[in-house]
């Protein structure tokens, strides 16, 4: 509304700059051409001995007219022995004469030209005596006249005639006049009552549009029609008659009207149109006839009502008709209303009750947003559709959705912090974008098996919901619409769901079990410090990138045989985490998948695992053990960087390769045994950090040669030949068992890092 104010008023300021310009561009020189001048007076011819007094100034430069002071026109003119009747005043004769204070204009001149005495602001008083026309804006902005008298013959006042003629205080309208044109006496504001003659049968658009200092106006019998903005901002107007001759209100006609308090509506009115009523503060009370059918967008926005009837003629409510009438404590809607329009009654925070009748099928998005003093509300069984209809009701503590509806729209219930429960009939199929957002009261919400999709927002902020079932039917999760639900303490997400946007369940941070059947999860809950315990159903074929990286607290994780991969990232620091078993339906962990896990002491990897990436268990510094498939071929770049407590590690017989860094500052390693054939590639940076001179490195004895003159495996110190192989890893012995060294002798107490015999095989003690 402000904006459309803003456009209009900046129009309506440079429109006759605009069309000037257009004339000048259009016609050049040749608008300003005189024919000749007598007494300081020029003009043009017109007919046969009839002649036109014409702008005397040499261009149209604004207020470079030449005529100052008291002009006085003759009824005739001689010139060169011809006598010739001055009929007319031209198209802007004394367009920008600020010096000219009065002028005597004859009956022989029957009109005035368009822009005639625009800006003569000297000028006081005038009297027209015999014109029957009135050109457009002829006396646009002459602000100090104060006062004119119109001739009777004159049947038209032109569009903007007495524009911005502030000091004007009263004016005659003879009852020859017919119409009063568009913006006519638009910003008089020294004007305080005018009478409107039985003939007039149109008033134009803005015709007395910010007339201020208005306090009454009788408008004739003879009116049919009202143009749009006609008294819009005359604040001073208290009172008003509109006659049975006028069958619509058009839009914006009173707008604005503060001091309003009464009107009276003929029952020939069919329609009030667009802002029609707009602002009238002072207005509280308004009848509408059985006649109107429509009341138009806007139409009472803002005005002062505290009651209203709305007859049962009216079958449609424009949007935003009713929206900031604060003052408004009940409202009966008839039965002929079939829906409600968006932001009907939007802002109506006295509104403590309300009847929807059983002929309405939709509730449109605002239509009673910002009502906050209403408590309850009754949706008939119509109704099929609710829009963001109750958004901000603060005070609303308990509503019931009726079985018809099928769907909630896009913020229906947002900032509804008074809802404390709610029902979802099992017709609906989808929740809105921030439907019930910021609903802090809201502790229970019973989802229907419909259901296929949440909108984005749709529950963020209802940090009071403490559980939350979501359907099998739910396809999809949109953005954001579980986030800073701090009541949450767990979630489980079913098969159905294909998608879940971004920042689902951000901010719920006293979620501490999460059970899903879905591969579309993602990373959602990655961050999650409050999570304690994850089971994944089977059915689930990936852990995804980032799935639950830097997730804390999490201590305990269910991965079903179903998984194949898991994802980089994955979990990433969970520094809660102490043991994790991986199915051997996974044939490959990513990079990073296990990196900063310092809390985990042991993890057994499948033996469809062929290789082990780059990063995947760097920084596990709780590891002390880890067994590595025979399936595997290959170690990744810093797969193990930094694991302090690891005290020994097999590398397989096909392993080839080992990456730069992979067992870097791993300072508690005592024995490695690497039963490939051939020494593996790997670099001088491969075990940095390990000392060589207290880990032994067990090889098989055919290759002892080719590792104690391979590079980097050369530098162990203690390299030894394995025949037979190692049959175990023994760690936490018991002291009954018995075991033997390689040179015979019986060791009571193994040392760790060493190989012994024990029940006839080769055994290596941690």
């Amino acid at each position: 509304m402000i904006q459309t104010t803003i456009i209009h008023n900046f129009m309506k300021s440079n429109l006759h700059t605009i069309l000037l310009t257009a004339l000048l561009m259009l016609f050049g020189q040749s608008l300003f051409a005189i024919d000749f001048e007598v007494d300081g007076i020029y003009y043009t011819y017109l007919s046969y001995k009839m002649v036109s007094v014409s702008y005397r100034g040499s261009s149209y430069n604004e207020y470079s007219n030449e005529y100052s002071g008291n002009v006085v026109i003759p009824a005739s003119v001689t010139y060169n022995g011809t006598t010739y009747s001055v009929t007319s005043i031209g198209s802007r004769a004394f367009w920008g004469c600020t010096g000219l204070t009065s002028i005597k204009i004859p009956f022989s001149v029957s009109s005035i030209g368009s822009y005639a005495f625009e800006g003569c602001k000297g000028l006081t008083s005038i009297e027209i005596p015999s014109v029957t026309s009135i050109g457009d804006y002829a006396f646009w902005g002459c602000t100090g006249l104060t006062s004119i008298k119109i001739a009777s013959g004159v049947t038209r006042i032109g569009d903007y005639a007495f524009y911005g003629c502030t000091s004007l205080t009263s004016i005659e309208i003879p009852s020859s006049v017919t119409s009063i044109g568009g913006s006519a006496f638009e910003g008089c504001k020294g004007l305080t009552s005018i009478e409107i003659p039985s003939s007039v049968t149109s008033i134009g658009g803005y015709a007395f549009s910010g007339c201020t200092g208005l306090t009454s106006i009788k408008i004739p019998s003879s009116v049919t029609s009202i143009g749009g903005y006609a008294f819009s901002g005359c604040t001073g107007l208290t009172s008003i008659e509109i006659p049975s001759s006028v069958t619509s209100i058009g839009d914006d006609v009173f707008e604005g009207c503060t001091g309003l308090t009464s009107i009276q509506i003929p029952s020939s009115v069919t329609s009030i149109g667009y802002y029609a009523f707009c602002g009238c503060t002072g207005l509280t009370s308004i009848e509408i006839p059985s006649s109107v059918t429509s009341i138009g967008n806007y139409a009472f926005c803002g005005a002062g009502l505290t009651s209203i009837e709305i007859p049962g003629s009216v079958t449609s409510i424009g949007q935003y008709a009713f929206s900031g009438c604060t003052g408004l404590t009940s409202i009966e809607i008839p039965s002929s209303v079939t829906s409600i329009s968006y932001g009907a009654f939007l802002g109506c925070t006295g509104l403590t009750s309300i009847q929807i009748p059983s002929s309405v099928t939709s509730i449109g998005g605002e239509a009673f947003s910002g009502c906050t003093g209403l408590t309850s509300v009754e949706i008939p069984s119509s109704v099929t559709s609710i829009g963001g209809a109750f958004s901000g009701c603060t005070g609303l503590t308990s509503v019931e959705i009726p079985s018809s509806v099928t769907s909630i729209g896009s913020g229906t219930f947002k900032g509804c912090t008074g809802l404390t429960s709610i029902t979802v009939p099992n017709r609906v199929t989808s929740i809105g974008d921030e439907a019930f957002s910021g609903c802090t009261g809201l502790t229970s919400i019973e989802i229907p098996s419909s259901m296929t999709s949440i909108g984005d927002e749709a529950f963020s902020g209802c940090t009071g919901l403490t559980s939350f079932k979501i359907p099998s039917s739910v396809t999809r999760i949109g953005e954001s619409a579980f986030s800073g639900c701090t009541g949450l303490t767990s979630i489980e997400i079913p098969s159905g769901v294909k998608r879940i946007g971004q920042h689902a369940f951000d901010g719920c941070d006293n979620i501490e079990t999460l059970r899903y059947n879905t591969n579309a999860v993602g990373s959602i809950f990655s961050g999650m410090k409050s999570l304690k315990t994850v089971v994944i159903r089977s059915g689930v074929t990936s852990i995804g990138n980032g799935a639950f990286k830097g997730c804390t607290g999490l201590t305990s994780i269910e991965i079903p045989s179903s998984v194949t991969s898991i994802g980089n990232y994955a979990f990433y620091g969970c520094t809660g985490l102490t043991s994790i078993t991986i199915p051997s339906s996974v044939t490959s962990i990513d990079i990073y998948a296990f990196q900063g896990c310092t809390g985990l002491t042991s993890i057994t990897i499948p033996s469809s695992v062929t290789s082990i990436d780059s990063y995947v268990f760097q920084g596990c510094t709780g590891l002390t053990s880890i067994e590595i498939p025979s399936s595997v071929t290959s170690i990744g770049y810093q797969a193990f960087d930094g694991c302090t407590g690891l005290t020994s590690i097999e590398i397989p017989s096909d392993v080839s390769s080992i990456g730069n860094y992979a067992f870097r500052g791993c300072t508690g390693l005592t024995s490695i045994i690497c039963l490939a054939n051939y020494s593996p590639e790997c670099s001088s940076s491969t075990f940095e950090y390990v000392d060589k001179t207290a880990c032994s490195l067990y090889v098989p004895d055919e290759a002892l040669s080719d590792y104690k003159t391979a590079d980097v495996w050369k530098d162990f110190f203690n390299i030894q030949g394995i025949s037979t192989g190692i049959g175990q890893i023994e760690s936490d012995v018991p002291s009954a068992k018995t075991f033997i060294d390689l040179t015979g002798r019986k060791v009571v107490t193994p040392q760790c890092g060493q190989i012994y015999l024990h029940d006839e095989m080769k055994a290596i003690v941690r």
